[in-house]
């Protein structure tokens, strides 16, 4: 019992790493996307009110 313990401590503990890892980088993807389609949205408004000044 002991030596089975032992083992799955350090595989659940690589598990929970592995998950906290990937919602960091799942959260940092989802803020870069938003962060550029903001921007898309923002050069496609300058750019229309640009071309709708000449």
């Amino acid at each position: 019992m002991n030596d089975k313990g032992s083992v799955l401590l350090p595989v659940l503990l690589f598990f929970i790493l592995l998950l906290s890892a990937s919602t960091v980088i799942a959260a940092i993807t989802v803020d870069r996307v938003r962060h550029a389609e903001m921007m898309s949205e923002y050069y496609r408004d300058a750019a229309e009110d640009l071309w709708n000044q000449q």
